[in-house]
């Protein structure tokens, strides 16, 4: 013991771990997801002297593949300083790594922040160059806001290029505007740039070799997006009111454009081979993406009350509407493919033979809908200002008038805050529960004062339980429960130390997989900590969705060889 510590004296420096800890931005899941395993096997060896040896002479491999310094860096992040310490990954290999900004491809957040380099006011050109220049193998990095480009000469920027010659990801605060020769300059100095995100209130006319771009226009009200033209731009986020031309015009000048968002009206029938993923304003056209043959993801927020007639798309798969009037709610049997529909409000029933999944704002579908594949459900309920003082008993009868397809394998349900601890709750997740006789996986945000049983489901998401032994005896009466996760609204009851004192001595629950969301890792007490190295217990990260309103969900869970 006595060696250990000498040990970690010598190689351990705490406040540089912690910095460098904090300073993490979180890297590719995936990635992430398959080190774990290797990462976990080195931790439960804990042999100090054979770590120690290895990680200080060689590095570490998977898969017969050397672990890239930087991703260990977020590995150790994801087990936590604590937790290093205790598994005596503390170690040169480590110490090394979180001293050297040589590694670093982005910059840390807390250069951003607080007291960081590049978050004071009146930050000039030249001393965003001597800091960034700090980082030769920087990629991907942001303008700090103080910088005033309206005072940078245009000469100046190539020692901007200079200075991080491998940039390929550059973003600019929205109160920043480049002028053309600006971006002119920093095209030419960065030859690996593929994103750049801007204000601008105009743009070169040739975007060299940019497959990103993201562009605000400097005067929302008057500014119009200038004639571009790249063979090898792939997506574009235009956020203005207009673009000079047509978009017929700029899809010819970008042919392998595969993804367009702007608040643009859609005014013109659309023709585009290449076209993937489109996302407009208002659409005032018949026929407006019927030839787009490639089209899969559509998403609009407004159609008029005059709603254009005429085919819609035979491709589109993904599609995400405002909320609408009954007299402007889209016929989803003009979608033939259609198999995922995000929309905040609708009034009329819908049909279709395709959908797949279907995410809603508000908490019950219309008598009468037909959606005969739905197989996927999130609903919310909103409170109105006509129940804001309505009794929860009554409000259970509204629960009752759901009307949710019984084949839903999947359903997701956002209750309001003044139902979330009441028993009723417990009542409805019951009820559900029975008249979903398919439900496999069930996301509820309640704390529940009673256990529920389910022969089929496999996955419960809750907020908590009133106490510990209705969360054994809802895993012993749903035999094929094998995810449980705790935590999922604002509630973090059940979440103490002694809780998971209790869990972590607890037979019954060895089968189920029992996870907390990312976001509480640092506030996880020790005990959790301890199974979280046993691989007893893991965490989940919600706080990414897609564009169509769907949870990714990256499953941190360290697991034995």
């Amino acid at each position: 013991m006595d060696s250990t510590k000498r040990t970690r004296e010598l190689v351990f420096d705490a406040v540089a771990a912690d910095e460098a800890m904090s300073r993490l931005e979180e890297y590719d899941c995936d990635t992430i997801v398959s080190l774990l395993p290797r990462m976990q096997k080195l931790a439960a060896e804990k042999i100090s002297d054979q770590l120690r040896r290895s990680a200080a002479t060689e590095p570490l491999y998977l898969n017969g593949m050397s672990i890239p310094s930087e991703i260990m860096l977020h590995v150790f992040k994801l087990l936590d300083l604590e937790s290093l310490m205790e598994c005596r990954l503390v170690c040169r290999l480590f110490h090394s790594l979180v001293r050297d900004s040589r590694l670093w491809t982005s910059l840390p957040r807390a250069t951003y922040i607080g007291g960081g380099r590049l978050a004071k006011r009146g930050i000039d050109l030249f001393e965003t160059i001597e800091f960034v220049s700090r980082y030769p193998k920087l990629r991907d990095w942001t303008v700090p806001s103080g910088l005033d480009f309206g005072r940078v000469p245009v000469d100046a920027m190539d020692a901007l290029a200079l200075a991080v010659p491998d940039t390929q990801r550059w973003h600019s605060f929205n109160n920043q505007t480049l002028t053309r020769e600006h971006v002119a300059r920093l095209l030419i100095g960065w030859p690996y740039l593929r994103s750049l995100s801007v204000v601008s209130a105009a743009l070169p006319v040739d975007l060299a070799s940019l497959t990103h771009l993201s562009v605000r226009a400097y005067d929302m009200f008057d500014g119009r997006l200038p004639v571009i033209q790249s063979k090898s731009l792939r997506h574009l986020d235009y956020f203005g009111v207009g673009i000079h031309g047509t978009i017929n015009n700029l899809l010819n000048k970008c042919p392998n454009l595969e993804t367009l968002s702007s608040a643009l009206t859609l005014d013109e029938a659309l023709v585009s081979d290449g076209l993937r993923s489109l996302k407009v304003y208002f659409v005032r056209v018949n026929d407006a993406i019927s030839a787009c043959s490639a089209l899969t993801d559509f998403e609009y927020d407004v159609i008029p009350d005059d709603e254009p007639e005429g085919n819609w798309s035979e491709t589109v798969k993904n599609l995400r509407g405002g909320s609408q009037d009954s007299a402007t709610e889209i016929d989803l049997q003009l979608f033939p493919s259609l198999e995922s529909f995000f929309i905040t409000d609708f009034k009329d029933p819908i049909y279709s033979n395709s959908l797949r999944r279907l995410d809603i704002g508000i908490f019950y579908l219309p008598y009468g809908c037909i959606l005969s594949k739905l197989e996927w459900l999130s609903v919310k309920d909103s409170e109105t200002d006509d129940e804001r003082d309505t009794p929860n008993d009554k409000l259970l009868l509204k629960y009752d008038k759901c009307h949710w397809p019984r084949g839903l394998k999947t359903l997701r349900i956002q209750l309001r805050d003044k139902m979330h601890g009441s028993r009723l709750c417990t009542e409805f997740v019951k009820e559900v529960i029975a008249d979903l006789p398919e439900l496999r996986e069930l996301s509820v945000n309640a704390v529940l004062d009673t256990n529920v049983y389910s022969p089929v489901l496999t996955e419960l998401a809750v907020d908590g339980f009133q106490d510990w032994p209705n969360i054994v005896r809802t895993v012993r009466g749903s035999g094929n429960l094998r995810v449980l996760k705790l935590g999922i609204g604002q509630s973090k009851t059940g979440l103490s130390n002694a809780f998971w004192d209790d869990m972590s001595l607890s037979i019954d629950l060895a089968k189920v997989k029992i996870m907390v969301p990312l976001a509480l890792r640092t506030k996880m007490p020790p005990a959790f900590k301890r199974m979280l190295l046993k691989g007893k217990v893991a965490y989940f990260d919600r706080s990414k969705t897609s564009s169509y309103g769907h949870y990714n969900e990256y499953f941190l869970w360290p697991q034995h060889d």
